[in-house]
């Protein structure tokens, strides 16, 4: 996956399963990984110490991708230049309205 190094992605789903393979994968390809969970902090930081020790660089943050106030965090707590998103969800349960909107006005934040 050539031309990732440096981009941010955001990885729902990453603390498990296919989410975490996917936030491992991008990792190794330079990618600065938001390792995002909707339950499970602690696996979620077991992700983090696992890129981290492989010379990759990420963060996790806890947002229900279902929630348009948790989104909406999820992007003002990522780093300012969202440049992936990959679902590692299986299942969504609850979804936005169409007539909802997510706006953001990111701030950095530290790898």
């Amino acid at each position: 996956m050539g031309g990732l190094t440096g981009k941010v992605g955001i990885v729902t789903g990453a603390s498990r399963g296919i989410g975490r393979a996917i936030a491992e994968r991008l990792a190794r390809d330079g990618v600065k990984v938001v390792v995002n969970v909707n339950t499970s902090m602690q696996q979620a930081h077991e992700v983090v110490t696992a890129i981290e020790t492989g010379g990759g660089q990420a963060t996790a943050i806890q947002a229900n991708i279902g929630v348009v106030a948790d989104v909406r965090r999820l992007f003002q707590e990522t780093l300012t230049a969202i440049e992936l998103e990959v679902s590692g969800l299986g299942t969504l349960r609850q979804t936005m309205g169409p007539k909802q909107t997510v706006r953001w006005m990111p701030e950095p934040r530290k790898f």
